[in-house]
């Protein structure tokens, strides 16, 4: 009895450079002029629809262009692919709506009256900015802007003043957590000074080896040297990751080492309480895709050691079907029901 995940899923990301796990988003924060922005005690229901009619009467011609208009709800399944982005999109005020045509769009009443945003692959990271620079120009040219010639464009948070532009990636660090050690990695990202990192786990821990890098600065600063400076130093980290993941490959002493810390964590997931195993259930799960994607473990061929049958229990028991464990089983590529025996 052994542990695998469903083939047609590896089959489509094989030979993939960069997938669904390195993911980037480009958000500029724009507020209307003479109106209280979202964060303001000022802004009431009244300024809500006020905003929102606004931005119907601009919406028009994009209706015609394919767009879509989505009044945000708790169950609204569009805004999943953003959640990694605007984590509490589904849990503020209901006024919320959603603008979008394929990865472009924008939410309106959200942190500020209007996110635009573009989201997709890290790799097409310029041709993003371009979009999202003519859909900010498409919006400016409907709506008169609150805009200092001092400041620049005024936001809800003084994180986002001056260009608006934030730009978020999101990768997938297995490999330089497997050598270096998670928290060490997770620091040294913190002690950098021009950049924010999050994790999505409590008390920083980075489940599933998922980190999100964005600007800490948008103030003084150009669009342009935003996006450079983002540019440079996600292919910074993915280059450190490759080159750690093809030092793993080459070197058997590592891999045997790999192979005792993953036996080590399954035994202790089998071992432990339900309340300690969300963490390294997804761990495990996020080496397991590290080996198969680097061919360590290849094609049809799974961990001996291992019963299925007990993990699928474990997903279950723990909870791991339901919050933000879910979410991450999603930015996986995982979905439960691939999970089966392979006999």
């Amino acid at each position: 009895m052994s542990f695998t995940l469903g083939k047609r899923l590896f089959s489509s990301r094989k030979n993939r450079l960069l997938d669904g796990f390195n993911r980037v988003a480009l958000v500029l924060s724009r507020n209307l002029a003479r109106i209280p922005f979202p964060s303001s005690i000022y802004f009431s229901p009244l300024w809500e629809e006020e905003v929102k009619e606004r931005v119907e009467k601009a919406y028009s011609s994009l209706a015609r262009k394919g767009f879509s208009w989505v009044e945000i709800g708790s169950h609204s399944r569009e805004v999943e692919p953003l959640s990694w982005v605007f984590p509490q999109l589904l849990s503020d005020s209901p006024e919320k709506i959603l603008i979008h045509k394929g990865n472009l769009g924008a939410i309106i009443n959200h942190q500020d009256h209007l996110s635009l945003f573009a989201e997709g692959e890290y790799r097409n990271l310029e041709s993003y900015w371009k979009r999202l620079n003519k859909w900010d120009d498409f919006w400016e040219s409907k709506l008169e802007y609150a805009y200092s010639e001092q400041w620049g464009y005024l936001t809800s948070s003084p994180s986002r003043l001056g260009t608006g532009l934030k730009i978020y990636m999101r990768l997938h660090l297995p490999a330089l957590s497997f050598l270096y050690g998670e928290k060490r990695v997770f620091q040294w990202f913190k002690d950098n000074d021009r950049f924010l990192v999050e994790v999505y786990g409590e008390d920083d821990q980075a489940l599933a080896h998922l980190f999100v890098f964005s600007n800490l600065f948008t103030l003084g600063v150009k669009e342009t040297e935003i996006l450079k400076m983002m540019q440079d130093f996600g292919k910074g980290i993915w280059e450190w990751e490759k080159q750690v993941r093809a030092s793993l490959v080459k070197s058997s002493s590592r891999q045997n080492i790999f192979w005792q810390m993953m036996e080590r964590l399954y035994e202790e997931l089998m071992e432990g309480n339900e309340e300690q195993n969300e963490k390294k259930i997804l761990d495990f799960l996020s080496f397991w895709f590290l080996a198969r994607d680097e061919g360590i473990l290849p094609e049809g061929w799974g961990f001996e050691f291992m019963k299925s049958a007990d993990l699928w229990d474990k997903i279950i028991n723990g909870g791991l079907l339901r919050g933000q464990s879910l979410k991450v089983l999603g930015f996986l590529g995982i979905e439960l029901g691939r999970i089966w025996n392979d006999v």
